[in-house]
Parts: structure tokens; C-alpha cells; sequence
């Protein structure tokens, strides 16, 4: 098919497009601004500018088959996020706009790239996240996705287009930024990391395992109308996944076993308890429907992605 990939040089999109031409679709590369990286063999680059500005999507939509949608604006520390109004015209209102234009040219296909923070930020012990969980977000950028999937969902019943729906939890690979890059950081620098007595379960994906999920999807048609989530085969603690990144770095550091409650404790009197419970806290999730209804099955382990994102970050001209 030829698909077109917003956000296609942004951290998820450049697996996606390198997923879907492997797999040896056309790829039209769709991104704010021009970026000569994408001139690739299989690869239309084109620059639209700020998706929440476009007012025809025809110039980008010609020919199109399938749309992925991965554009979005993530967490970034400026005051422009603290306006819901500004991230809902990005996450949630551009995505419909563009499933609209898609179905209005002929594309059968639309695949939108959600988040697992539409359930929440943290699962019941013993009890993963599933598709049909309701919504719980809890903060500006998850109820952008809760509101663009909900009206993704009812544009696609009034136009047709099939519509799929993709929540990823912690994306990690050569190339994140973030929370986990900043977490790799600290392992590649502090001799002492205070995770030794952490026990929690994270469902994290790598960008990789991501791409194949939906470049699966794209080529079966039971997936259409359906929301899935998407996980690598393993669930890591803390400690253990700080101790993967720490193998790829070639580092041992000691792991202190600081109790769960005393980090409680000082992201409370830090004002950061969010990001201490995503230190602490669990999040699993169930991705067992996607691996049915597509036969997707993770394409790499997470220990061989955590080494992959160690030698990027190694390699870095700033390391």
C-alpha cells in the first residue's frame, strides 16, 4: 500500500516508516518541517507544517491507502502544555481533521497512535490493563487522547474508514528522549542507584516492537474498530530494568534497597510524586488481543532493545 506517516522523523515515526517499507509498502513521510533523513528508497518526504494549521490535507492524501498517525505533542516543559486547549488541537482535533481527509480521498485504513495513559497511570496488582478497561487519565495529555479517540471512533462510523486504535505504554530504543532517557543518564553516571528493594511490574514497548505492531496491523482487517495495547513480551521492575540499562553500558552500579515508601515520601515533600510513582508503581498491561487478532508477536526482546538504546546513547556526539 502506500501509507502516509505523520510525525515521520519524530522518535516512533522513523521506526514506522523503516517497518512499513521493509515490509515493502510505500511510505509517504509527512512531517512539520523538511527533513532531508527521509529521502530514502520507498520514502515520499513531505513537510505540511504545524498539523493543527492545515487547512486542506488533499496535497498529502493523494493516493494514500492507509494512514498512521503518530504526530502528537508529547510531554515538553514549556507553558504551552499547560493549555489543554492547545494540546486537544494537536492530539485530538488535527487526528480527526486528518481522518476526515483520509476518508474523503478513498484510505481504507487509519491507524492512530494512543497511550496507555488514557487507563491511568498505575494497574491493580495482579490485574494488566485491557482494551475494554474505561478511561481514567489523569492529566492534560491524556485526556487529549481520551478525546481523540473518542471522536476518531465516531468520525470513522460516519465515513467508513477503518479505524485502530493503539495505546503503547513507555516507549524505550536508540533515539527516546524524556523521562527515559533521563533515567539512562542516571545509570550511566551515578554509582549508586536506589532500586534495590523496588518489586513493581512495568509493561514498556521498544520503538521496534512498536513498528512491527503496527505494520501487522495494517495487514489484517480484524483489527479494524478495535483498540489494543502493545507491550514487549517482558515486565520489568525497576531494579530490573535499571540493571538491563546498566549491562548495555557496561556498568554495575550498587542497587541501595531504599523502601517504595520512603521514595513516596519525598515525591511528596519534592512536589514530584507523579514521577516517583512512575519509579515505584506498577503498570502492566495485557496485549494479548493484539497478538490474536493480528499475529503479532514481539520481534525483539527488551534486554536486546535496552542494549540497542545503550550503544545509541553511548555513541551520542553529547556522551
Amino acid at each position: 500500500m502506500l501509507v502516509a506517516v505523520t510525525g515521520a522523523n519524530g522518535f516512533v515515526g522513523r521506526a514506522v516508516v523503516a517497518a512499513l517499507v521493509a515490509d515493502g509498502h510505500r511510505v509517504r513521510a509527512l512531517t512539520r518541517s523538511p527533513d532531508a533523513s527521509l529521502a530514502l528508497p520507498g520514502v515520499e518526504a513531505m513537510a505540511t507544517g504545524a498539523i493543527e494549521q492545515i487547512a486542506d490535507w488533499r496535497p498529502y492524501l493523494s493516493g494514500v491507502e492507509a494512514v498512521v498517525h503518530t504526530a502528537a505533542r508529547a510531554h515538553v516543559p514549556d507553558a504551552r502544555f499547560a493549555d489543554e486547549a492547545v494540546v486537544r488541537a494537536v492530539n485530538a482535533d488535527a487526528a480527526v481533521a486528518l481522518l476526515d481527509a483520509a476518508a474523503r480521498r478513498g484510505a481504507r485504513r487509519f491507524v492512530f497512535v494512543s497511550s496507555v495513559k488514557v487507563h491511568g497511570e498505575a494497574s491493580a496488582p495482579g490485574r494488566p490493563f485491557r482494551p475494554d478497561d474505561p478511561f481514567a487519565p489523569d492529566d492534560v495529555y491524556a485526556r487529549s487522547k481520551v478525546a481523540a479517540e473518542e471522536a476518531l471512533t465516531a468520525k470513522a462510523a460516519a465515513t467508513g474508514i477503518g479505524l485502530t486504535i493503539l495505546r503503547p505504554p513507555l516507549v524505550h530504543g536508540p533515539g527516546v528522549r524524556a523521562n527515559m532517557l533521563r533515567l539512562v543518564d542516571l545509570v550511566a553516571k551515578a554509582p549508586v542507584l536506589p532500586f534495590g528493594a523496588i518489586d513493581n511490574r512495568r509493561s514498556l514497548v521498544s520503538v521496534g516492537n512498536l513498528a512491527a505492531a503496527i505494520a501487522a496491523i495494517l495487514l489484517r482487517a480484524e483489527t479494524v474498530g478495535r483498540a489494543y495495547l502493545v507491550a514487549d513480551a517482558e515486565t520489568l521492575s525497576t531494579r530490573a530494568l535499571t540493571d538491563l540499562i546498566a549491562r548495555g553500558l557496561g556498568r554495575a552500579p550498587v542497587q541501595l534497597p531504599v523502601p517504595a515508601a520512603l521514595f513516596a515520601l519525598a515525591g511528596r515533600m519534592s512536589g514530584r510524586s507523579g514521577l516517583v510513582e512512575r519509579l515505584i508503581g506498577t503498570l502492566e498491561v495485557d496485549a494479548s488481543a493484539l497478538a490474536t487478532d493480528a499475529g503479532w508477536r514481539p520481534v525483539e526482546t527488551a534486554e536486546a532493545a535496552l542494549a540497542a538504546l545503550a550503544r545509541w546513547y553511548l555513541a551520542r556526539p553529547s556522551a
